[in-house]
């Protein structure tokens, strides 16, 4: 069974500090939308299908996880909703995963400056809680997010935030709010 299955372990959102939790230096903790909020480590072993001791940094979101056990069991995705993870597959051998939907987080309880966010490629936008105010990252250079380039690069913080308002208005009309 073991020489079989695909195993793949990952930790919840965030650490909390306050329980001995650390970000290991990435900005924010568990209830943020800055990396030390929303990324995690991720284990996978599949024999014959990842190296072992191989490593990827190619960002997978937990909503991946469906979609990849489909492909696994190669089952067509459900057409009957929308489904917003891709197989990570590709990513478990370093390669890059084809998204047509971006990674998206929304944490009803994060700090009022960054309830929203929105990763595509390396580029990742923060919103606050109105949608007016915005913050940019390029998070493969700056994995800390210590530079906000927004007023920099006024051109792909427009970019960024007319896809993240679009996408923000898909999810709202499909609910539940």
């Amino acid at each position: 069974l073991s020489e079989n299955t695909w195993l793949f372990f990952t930790s919840d959102n965030g650490p909390v500090p306050a329980n001995g939790g650390t970000s290991g230096g990435l900005r924010g903790n568990k209830r943020s939308e800055y990396e030390g909020g929303i990324r995690v480590p991720g284990l996978a072993r599949w024999p014959g299908h990842i190296e072992p001791g191989s490593t990827s940094d190619v960002p997978v979101i937990g909503t991946d996880i469906f979609s990849t056990a489909l492909d696994i069991a190669d089952l067509p995705l459900p057409t009957d909703r929308t489904i917003d993870g891709v197989s990570m597959i590709p990513a478990l051998s370093g390669k890059p995963v084809e998204r047509k939907i971006p990674m998206f987080w929304r944490t009803h309880v994060s700090p009022p400056d960054q309830r929203v966010a929105m990763r595509i490629g390396d580029w990742k936008i923060v919103g606050d809680e109105t949608l007016t105010k915005f913050q940019l990252y390029e998070v493969q250079e700056d994995w800390k997010e210590e530079n906000d380039l927004a007023t920099k690069l006024p051109e792909k913080t427009e970019e960024m935030k007319n896809t993240l308002l679009k996408l923000w208005a898909d999810i709202t009309a499909e609910g539940p709010n």
